[in-house]
């Protein structure tokens, strides 16, 4: 038996088959939100041999770079605010006041996102990992980064270390600190995470 389909994976995978509807939209709150949702999307298609492509501009999109039978496929999702009209695939998170309209008609709607982490811990076979839940629901961001040190861990794979310097993992917490302390870029701060979780080579338990 398959995996339940959350709500917005549902509608995700309807938008793919559609063939007269080249444009959804979500709603987007904030940075931490737009990470998972993101990876979440990014998730979803994969199954479908459909890659996804950020972009800030209409003008970024390849027309002609849909074609729903090839294994090349391409889907664009953006933040911002974005007028667009074209043949091409696109996802547009944007705030609530802005796709409110849109609420029974198949908007991605950010606000189910327990239900979002749920499918997809359901699709890494972690849903019994109950604090892992709890813990991605204050921090969806680092979603990905979570899933994959458990997954490790739960295989016992050992790694050597011995090319990861202790400089290395210091300079990057110092980098975390910072961006903590300035700003606080979420992506930024994403980044340096995985990065740290790569050096470490996820040899170290996820709590």
């Amino acid at each position: 038996m398959g995996i339940s389909l959350s709500e917005n994976a549902k509608i995700i995978n309807k938008f793919i088959l559609d063939k007269d509807n080249n444009i959804i939209f979500g709603i987007n709150t904030d940075e931490k939100l737009s990470i998972f949702y993101q990876y979440f999307i990014k998730e979803i298609l994969s199954q479908n041999n459909i890659s996804l492509k950020k972009i800030d501009d209409p003008n970024d999109i390849n027309q002609g770079s849909i074609n729903l039978f090839d294994s090349e496929d391409t889907l664009y999702i953006s933040f911002k605010k974005i007028k667009y009209d074209g043949r091409e695939k696109l996802i547009n998170f944007l705030p609530y006041k802005d796709v409110k309209k849109y609420m029974n008609i198949g908007l991605i709607n950010s606000y189910q996102i327990d239900k979002d982490i749920m499918f997809i811990l359901k699709k890494n076979k972690l849903v019994n990992e109950n604090e892992l839940f709890e813990y991605l629901k204050l921090n969806p961001h680092l979603i990905e980064t979570e899933i994959e040190k458990i997954l490790i861990n739960k295989k016992n794979v050992m790694f050597d270390n011995s090319n990861t310097t202790r400089e290395d993992i210091y300079s990057i917490r110092m980098r975390i600190s910072k961006i903590k302390k300035t700003g606080f870029n979420f992506r930024d701060l994403y980044d340096q995470i995985k990065k740290e979780a790569t050096l470490k080579k996820f040899n170290f338990l996820v709590y």
